[in-house]
Order: C-alpha cells, then structure tokens, then sequence
C-alpha cells in the first residue's frame, strides 16, 4: 500500500500531464491567431476637388492619401511619394510613411505661375494619385512698359505709339482688369483715354498723348493703385511753317531810305522753323521796293504791302514813305462858296464854306466833291485829326462843332461863346485848339466836348499848324510873331518874329525848320532846332500860301495862276527853274496842303471856288 506521498505525486502527474500534452500538440499544430495583410492594394486622395489658390501660397488643406490592403484594411508604414509634377512648387514632404490609419500627409505650395499646377502621391506597385490646383495670380507687384517710350513728334501733335504698361504680380503674371491711371506729367499736352484697365495679358494702353505746343521734352505718368509711377518721355520737334510773324515795324521812310524787316517762320504752335525759306514782296514797287533779304526802300509817297511768304503761309506789313507831287493835276472840286479853311487827312481834303455854312469834302484821288456838312453859322476854319472833324463858327453864338461827313450829320458841339480866328487839331483826334479873338487860347476835349483849359496867346492869327509828332503846335500872328505852343500843356513855349508880318507859316517834318510868308516874294525859314535851315527864299512872284512837302524836299508856294515847286539842291531851295511852274489857269492859289505823306497837295483857288487836287 503506498504512503500519502506517493498518492500525491501520482495525482499531480495525472494532472500535469494532460497540460503538457495539449501544449506540445498546440506547438505541433501552429498559432490560432490570423496573420495581418500589410501589403498595399489601393491608395486615394484627398482633396479630390480642384483647388483654388494664389500663386506662391500653400495650399490650404495638406495633400492626404490613404493606402489600403487588398481586404481594404489601412496598411501601417506603407512608403507614399509625393511630387509636383506641373507648374513648379514645391512638397514640405517628398516621401512619407502611412500611419495606423493607412494616412501619409503633405503640404504643398504652389509654383509662381498662374493657371494650372499639379502633383502626385505614389506608393509602390500602385497607380498614381493626382491632386489637380488653379493657381490665380497674385496682388498687382509691378508695372513696367510695354510699349510707346522715348518717342518723338511734332509738338502739339499725337506720339504715333500710344504709350502701354504691363501689370503684373511679384512673380511677373500679367493682371487682368487693373485700373491704370495715364496722366500729362510735364511739357503741356493732353490726354484721352487716360483711364484704362489691363487686358488679358496685363497691358493697359492711353487712349492718345498729344504733346504740348512748345518744342522739348514731354513726360507722362502711368500709375496704378499705390504702385510707383512709370514715367514715359517723348520730345516735341518744331513742325512745317504755318504762320509768318514780322518781328520789327518800319518807320515811315523818306524816298530812298532803306529799312531791313525781319521775319520768321512759326508752325501752328508758334515755334520757329529755322530752316523754312521767307520770300519778300512788294504790292507797289513805285512806293517801296524790298529785296530778298526783306531791305525796303522807300521809292514814292504812299503806302505800300510789304510780305512776307513762306509756303501757303504769309504776313504783310504795310510801310509809308514820305514824298511829294510830281506835280500832275487831278482835278478840281467847285464849292460854290467862299473857302475860309481847309486841312488834309489821307485820303480827304475838308474845307470850310462860309457862304454855305458848311463843311465841304474832296475825295484826294479822284478831285470829286462829296457832300457838305451843315454846320448852322459861317466855319471860319477847319480841322481834322484821326476820324473826327471840326469846324468853328462866327455869328450867333460861335461854336466849335464835331461832324461826320460820312453821314453828313452833326455829333457835337462846344459853346466859344467868342468869335474864333482859327483851329487846329492834333494827329490823334483828341484835342482841339481854338484862338479867338479876344486872343484866348482854348483846348478842348473831342471825346468830352469841354473846353479844359485856357490861356492868353495876344496877336490875331493868320494861321495854325500842328507840327509832326503832335506835341508842338505852331501859330502866326498878324503883328509877325509865331507862338511855339507845348499842346500837352496849352502853354507858349517860345516866340519867334520872322517879319514885321505873316500871312501863312509850315513847319519841316523833322521839326527843325520854321518856314513864313508875308505876303511878299520872299519866304523866311527860321532854324527850330540843331540842323534847321535859314535864310530867304525868293520866289517868281508874290506868296499866298507855303508849304513844306513831308519829306523836305519841295517848297511848295501858291501865287495867282499858280503853284511854284522849289526843289531843295545845294543846301537851298531854287526857285529859278521855270519847270517848277505848274500853271492852274484861272485859279488865285492860297491856301497849300499836303497829304500826311505827300502824295497829294490840295490848292484852294480862292477866285474859282475850288479846290485843286495834284499828285
């Protein structure tokens, strides 16, 4: 019989062996657990949708791919390769293990050019994933450009390439529909179309530049939003001759006198052309003569175009010459009245008529009266001066009265009060001066009709000049004194007694000359200033009337039955040719008046009642 020892280990192999048993025949027969599939058999992508971004940016929602086994379980540690396969950029992560999940990640940022970008996700023996971006340009960076700089025009005119400038962002991609601000910067000119949005391609183009007129630089601005200007240049070049300007003005010349007028050529906007040629001619080569350097010289009395050509493009100056008469008759004007007064404008002789109480006209060129004026009480004189006329009256209440003999009508008149002796008026028109018989010296105002001032000149006058400048006016006396009168002030200036007697006085255009007549054969010339001529001249027969021609060179006097034109040779005037006679049959010649110019004289024939014209 065993111990209670030997029973328990019994009981214990009994139990043990069984184990053992199971666990050696588990170890003959493999694990109960299954094996894991971690070979890849399908890999996705997500976003699957187009992505939107800027050039340059990263996109927003990382590059994810999911691999899987072929049981569609994730597969852990899988290898994924990522890369940009369009439109440049680059992958924070080029290759990536998946996680548990079966999930590799990237981020990508996208290229700098605009449009279409790609990139794909790859795990080994699977097709490719595509992730697919549109990247948009970025924020307007730069403008530059494109087109129409450093041109040149002619100035005021359009550039002939408009100027453009391209937008783009930091990365050069053109931007489409941007404002683009063209502005004039410098020089003048203009624009149109000076806002303009880019176009597909980035540019946007100014409508027009016009350059400014003056020749030079011209500068145009292109701004768009806060970006820095471009600036475009262009120069502005002188265009074809368009106008001619005379740039100096002739005197008045004397016969054979010279004068060189200048001249330019200008385009349309005044800017010379200093290769355009100028031709010069004359409308009256009798009058004046002009060579082609643009010298005129003075020929005759009158008046004569001067012009100035280059091309269809002209300008005219017109130049007086000074002369005198040859001496041909024109004609004779009756005026069926006594002639008290007479005085010569350019074209026009005026006389006053007693008889008719009136102001009669002669038309210089052809010797026809026109219409007289009526005055309402005898004119003792006449005088005229720019365009208006006067005559004063005796009788009644003696007046000064203004009328236009274009209409025949009287436009005012000034209250003497005092018989006047006789009038006169200064080139311009604007004043009148009056002696009257109580020896007062009266100036009036032509435009106001008022007398502004008076003074005491003692002596009847015989007659009144106004001397060339009209500054100085000129009045002899019965007693044989001649007042030198300073008209701006009313005031005698200086005296001079020529002869115990003068009947008539002229004085020499240049001033320097007094010349008086008393009735008898001789004529007296007192000097007036440095240069003036002295002595007597001694005519055929007894003098009414002298005058000086405005160029000096003729001494003009009137006797009965006709004129004597002395010419000036040796330093004097002769008075022994018996060709300056010029017969006016019938006439008792008076009263001599030149034209402004010389080229008439009117002779009041006091027997006939005429006036006779010559030229």
């Amino acid at each position: 019989m065993a111990s209670p020892a030997d029973r328990s280990h019994t009981v214990h192999n009994r139990i043990l062996l069984p184990t053992i048993a199971a666990l050696a025949f588990a170890g003959a027969c493999g694990s109960t657990e299954p094996r894991v599939d971690v070979t890849p058999a399908t890999i996705t992508g997500t976003p699957t949708d187009t992505i939107h971004a800027t050039v340059g940016s990263t996109v927003v929602t990382p590059l994810t791919v999911i691999v899987k086994n072929k049981a569609g379980s994730p597969v852990d540690s899988a290898l994924v390769t990522f890369a940009v396969t369009g439109g440049g950029g680059s992958v924070t992560a080029t290759s990536a293990r998946t996680d548990v999940n079966g999930q590799a990640t990237t981020s990508w940022t996208l290229g700098p050019t605009a449009g279409l970008q790609t990139a794909t996700a790859t795990a080994t023996g699977l097709t490719s994933v595509s992730f697919v971006a549109i990247a948009a340009p970025g924020a307007p960076a730069a403008v530059t450009k494109s087109g129409g700089d450093a041109q040149s025009a002619v100035a005021g005119s359009n550039v002939a390439v408009a100027p453009a400038v391209k937008v783009a962002d930091s990365f050069g991609n053109p931007l489409p529909n941007v404002l683009v601000t063209f502005a004039v910067a410098s020089g003048g000119g203009s624009v149109t179309g000076g806002l303009a949005n880019t176009n597909a391609s980035g540019i946007a183009t100014v409508g027009a530049w016009k350059l400014g007129g003056a020749i030079g630089a011209n500068t145009l601005s292109a701004t768009a939003g806060a970006l820095p200007p471009v600036v475009f240049s262009a120069t502005g070049t002188v265009g074809t001759a368009a106008q001619v300007k005379i740039t100096n003005t002739a005197p008045t010349l004397a016969s054979g006198q010279t004068f060189k007028l200048t001249a330019q050529a200008l385009d349309a906007n005044n800017n010379v052309v200093p290769s355009a040629p100028i031709t010069w001619s004359s409308s009256t080569t009798a009058i004046a003569t002009v060579d082609t350097a643009g010298s005129v010289t003075g020929v005759g009395a009158g008046h004569a175009t001067i012009t100035a050509a280059s091309g269809a493009a002209s300008a005219s100056q017109v130049v007086s010459v000074l002369g005198h008469p040859v001496g041909t008759i024109v004609g004779s004007a009756q005026m069926n009245g006594v002639i008290t007064g007479i005085v010569v404008n350019p074209t026009t002789a005026y006389v006053s008529i007693s008889s008719s109480s009136s102001v009669g006209q002669v038309d210089l060129a052809t010797a026809t009266a026109g219409a007289n004026t009526p005055v309402l009480a005898a004119p003792v004189d006449v005088a005229a001066g720019g365009t208006a006329v006067a005559a004063v009256t005796s009788g009644g209440t003696p007046e000064a009265w203004f009328v236009n003999p274009s209409t025949q009508t009287r436009i005012d008149s000034v209250d003497l009060n005092i018989t006047p002796y006789h009038a006169a008026m200064n080139a311009a028109g604007t004043k009148l001066f009056v002696q009257r018989t109580d020896f007062s010296f009266v100036t009036i105002d032509v435009a106001s009709a008022t007398i502004v001032s008076t003074s005491l000149v003692p002596g009847a006058s015989t007659a009144m000049k106004v001397a060339a400048g009209d500054s100085l006016l000129y009045m002899s006396t019965s007693l044989g004194l001649v007042y030198e009168l300073d008209m701006r002030t009313s005031t005698v200036r200086r005296t001079f007694q020529p002869s115990s007697s003068v009947t008539d006085l002229s004085v020499s255009r240049d001033g320097k000359t007094l010349f008086t007549s008393d009735g008898t054969h001789d004529v007296v010339m007192t000097p007036l200033a440095s240069g003036g001529l002295s002595g007597t001249v001694t005519f055929p027969q007894g003098v009414n009337g002298i005058a000086i021609s405005p160029d000096g060179q003729q001494l003009w006097a009137s006797m009965s039955g006709a004129v004597f034109a002395a010419p000036f040779q040796d330093g004097t005037f002769q008075t022994s040719f018996v060709s300056s006679t010029i017969p006016i049959t019938g006439a008792f010649a008076t009263r001599i008046e030149f034209s402004p110019l010389g080229d008439f004289v009117a002779v009041v024939d006091a027997g006939g009642l005429k006036v006779v014209i010559l030229k």
